[in-house]
């Protein structure tokens, strides 16, 4: 299933180099055939390879790999700016989505997480926004104490996305989990406060 690594050039060595797409469950193969299929990706885009990363890869019995890279502003995500593809075993590109969008610095933030949280909240009819602290912190994730109005911990993300303009600015995104609606939302929050965008999930899509 990993033939493409034996055709393009993917190495033990390679997998050993610090890539932003690995994960630490990652075997080294696995590692170097991210590394490798980021670079003939975004080398067939005219992209930069380090404004990408591969986070989602999938190998078929006939040597094809399928895979999604997710494009950063730095160590941002920029929501909703990926590439999808599809690799022959020979290493060409066969099949691409492209929506990565211009490559962009992002500003401090000028709202607070707790700030994007409540707007979200108050957009969606919860009554608790007020009330919320932060109860963990990962990299631009903050991860807030529950309420009774949510069957999970509500989460905000910093995060780029591209305007109506196609300027890149700053964001927020927060997940919230409505216990009486049983709804999933991804809502976008601007930098002056404003809903960009609510997208409604399911659970198996997190």
């Amino acid at each position: 299933a990993l033939a493409l690594c034996g055709l393009v050039g993917c190495t033990d060595a390679a997998s050993e180099s610090t890539s932003p797409d690995a994960t630490s469950t990652d075997s080294a193969e696995i590692r170097a055939l991210k590394q490798k299929a980021r670079e003939l990706v975004s080398k067939y885009l005219g992209r930069s390879k380090d404004n990408v990363r591969v986070d989602k890869l999938q190998s078929q019995s006939d040597g094809r790999i399928h895979l999604r890279m997710q494009q950063y502003a730095g160590s941002l995500r920029i929501y909703g700016a990926y590439a999808k593809a599809t690799l022959a075993s020979s290493g060409a590109v066969a099949n691409v989505i492209d929506r990565l969008v211009a490559d962009a610095q992002i500003s401090e933030p000028r709202l607070t997480s707790t700030e994007a949280l409540r707007i979200a909240m108050r957009h969606h009819g919860y009554d608790g926004a007020s009330s919320l602290a932060i109860a963990s912190q990962a990299q631009h994730v903050d991860t807030f104490e529950t309420t009774e109005e949510l069957f999970e911990a509500p989460s905000v993300e910093r995060v780029g996305f591209a305007s109506q303009s196609g300027a890149i600015t700053g964001g927020f995104l927060v997940e919230t989990w409505g216990v009486t609606s049983n709804r999933l939302h991804y809502t976008l929050v601007s930098d002056d406060g404003q809903v960009i965008s609510s997208e409604l999930r399911t659970s198996s899509d997190r």
